[in-house]
């Protein structure tokens, strides 16, 4: 339980628990004013079956000549209009208590899913190698919402009808111990045997509810994700089978929840009923005359009118946190993860935003080994090279060779085990990399937003604050401005899911105007060719190829033709270099980079 308490107090910010305090004493008033409100219906009630205690009473004697009422009636009438006023006042302070818990509840809902994206966002890029986007999604969406609404909405419900009902058994023992005293037990033994069978019947569902609903939603992503493919190979059943099985086995742990947070109504309202048929009985018992115990009577039943909804209430709570628990464990582990990634300093970002021309684009890889975390294979084995500004280098290689894994660490996406990266005269395992200043990126398939043109294009950038012409000017460089000027709405033209609207080809033209919207002074093209045709192909490696002396530029690549256009090639191996020069130099010296050539036409 201690774990717990500080798992849960743990997701607040020290403001959120200064507003977590306010509302705990909120949660003591209306506790007070929903007790103050039973309590009342006593004299009330006495002073409708018997007039003359106005008068014995010493309290409404002392009020009674107080407000200067001349008639039993009118002190009535008073008496009426008073009670309705304190309930109105109790409703309108539980009002503001409960509108102030759904205001917490949801803002800590937006912070919370805030706070994961930008962690996930931030995090090392190997984190998302290991780990499945559909995963990160419901944590961010569902989890996060499952420990909001599922677990701290129900925290304060318990914490608040706790104390009423401590409150109203303090009101009840004071009136009749005895009677208040055993039906307390009752409904003490009660409770607890249901808390002991809704444990177990959990425990055997609640993790399971959770992966399998991770699956289907993976499952449903990669379904409409491949829709195509999905499509050509009649793949239909298959997905749907997949997502079937799933959704399944999450729903049956939903289905469980939802009976067993519905089952203590039933419990408590036969208890009560049955309990207030004993109360009736033992009082009888004990005062013979029906008439007396009227008023007491109407207590103990508006008290378990309260107290019926307060303990399903409590009972509810118990079984949501149980079984939301999963949720709060997934997302208080990614809140360990850092918010900025290590290194990224915002001044340093801002030094290096304000000179970025002044610094060196040479790039140099000294003495590089990687590997995959957890992983024993070296993908890169001591590589070491260097590129000067304004040259044009291509690093080619089989499937397999490591190019792609070069091109994450040249991008400051993965770290080296051993050795440097220097990019813009600077190592970036010191630093935080600033790569929309310094390098730009275009993918083999590059990620196009359902947007508009204007939008993909200044990737990341708020509509305030992109500049037109530096739109157009990117467009230019990729060739794609005259196709853009020829579209019926130019740079608002929405492209599409993933850029349907737009052929392969000028998807990757899109993706390098992207690349170039920030003018770096180093472009990284990542088999930026491999799935185009040979038209298209050729069409791209002349882009290239006019970017070249204007910028430093490194071509991963297996296509030859690209790399043919280049001033040097960097030939890797089994994650080596096996050889590094010009195009006719590896061809004549390197007999398996002369093989490659040979399958190549």
């Amino acid at each position: 339980m201690k774990a717990l308490i500080h798992q849960v107090f743990g997701i607040f910010s020290r403001q959120e628990r200064f507003r977590l305090l306010g509302l705990v004493t909120l949660m003591l008033l209306g506790a007070w004013v929903e007790v103050l409100g039973i309590g009342l219906v006593i004299p009330f009630l006495g002073i409708l079956n018997n007039p003359a205690l106005i008068h014995e009473n010493p309290v409404l004697r002392w009020l009674y000549t107080f407000l200067g009422i001349q008639s039993e009636v009118r002190f009535m009438i008073f008496s009426t209009c008073a009670l309705v006023l304190v309930f109105i006042v109790k409703n309108g302070v539980l009002a503001i208590l409960y509108f102030s818990q759904a205001g917490f509840v949801v803002s800590k809902e937006v912070s919370l899913s805030s706070d994961l994206l930008t962690r996930y966002l931030a995090a090392p890029y190997a984190l998302h190698l290991d780990r499945n986007s559909a995963d990160l999604i419901r944590t961010v969406t569902t989890d996060v919402s499952r420990v909001t609404t599922g677990f701290l909405q129900p925290m304060l419900i318990l914490v608040t009808e706790l104390l009423v009902l401590a409150m109203i058994a303090a009101l009840l023992i004071y009136i009749n111990p005895l009677i208040a005293l055993l039906v307390g037990a009752m409904m003490s033994t009660i409770g607890l045997f249901l808390m002991r069978y809704f444990k177990a019947a959990l425990s055997e569902y609640r993790h399971d509810s959770r992966r399998f609903g991770i699956q289907a939603q993976k499952w449903a992503s990669q379904a409409l994700g491949a829709l195509k493919e999905v499509k050509v190979f009649r793949a239909e059943s298959y997905f749907n089978s997949a997502y079937e099985s799933n959704i399944h086995g999450y729903s049956k742990g939903v289905r469980v929840f939802t009976f067993l947070s519905q089952t203590p109504r039933l419990v408590v309202e036969t208890l009560a009923v049955s309990s207030m048929l004993l109360l009736v009985v033992a009082i009888l018992s004990q005062e013979g005359d029906v008439r007396n115990i009227v008023p007491l009577l109407a207590v103990f039943a508006l008290a378990a009118i309260r107290i019926m909804p307060s303990v399903t209430r409590i009972i509810a709570a118990i079984i949501s946190l149980r079984f939301c628990r999963p949720a709060l464990d997934s997302v208080t582990r990614d809140l360990l993860l850092p918010q900025r990634a290590s290194g990224d300093s915002q001044e340093a970002v801002v030094e290096m935003d304000a000179t970025p021309e002044t610094l060196d684009s040479a790039v140099g890889f000294e003495g590089v080994w990687y590997r995959h975390p957890g992983m024993e294979q070296w993908i890169l084995k001591d590589v070491s090279f260097h590129i000067a500004r304004g040259e044009c280098l291509a690093v080619v290689g089989h499937s397999g060779a490591g190019k792609s894994t070069l091109a994450d660490l040249l991008l400051g996406l993965l770290e080296p085990d051993f050795g440097k990266v220097i990019v813009a005269g600077v190592d970036t395992g010191d630093i935080g990399l600033n790569s929309r200043i310094h390098i730009g990126y275009v993918p083999q398939h590059p990620y196009v937003l359902d947007e508009s043109v204007r939008r993909n294009v200044a990737f990341g950038v708020s509509d305030e604050q992109i500049d037109d012409a530096r739109v157009w000017q990117a467009l230019d460089m990729a060739r794609f401005g005259d196709k853009v000027r020829s579209m019926e709405n130019g740079l608002n033209t929405e492209v599409g899911e993933r850029g349907v609207k737009l052929s392969g080809g000028e998807r990757q033209r899109l993706s390098i105007a992207r690349a170039l919207y920030f003018d770096p002074p180093i472009v990284v093209f990542d088999e930026a060719t491999s799935s185009l045709d040979q038209h298209t192909e050729r069409e791209i490696n002349d882009t290239i190829s006019g970017l070249a002396g204007s910028k430093t530029l490194i071509v991963v690549t297996h296509r030859l033709a690209a790399a043919a256009r280049c001033d040097r090639i960097v030939f890797l191996e089994r994650g080596s270099i096996r050889a590094e020069g010009k195009f006719e130099t590896l061809y004549e010296s390197c007999p398996t980079f002369r093989s490659m050539v040979g399958a190549a036409q």
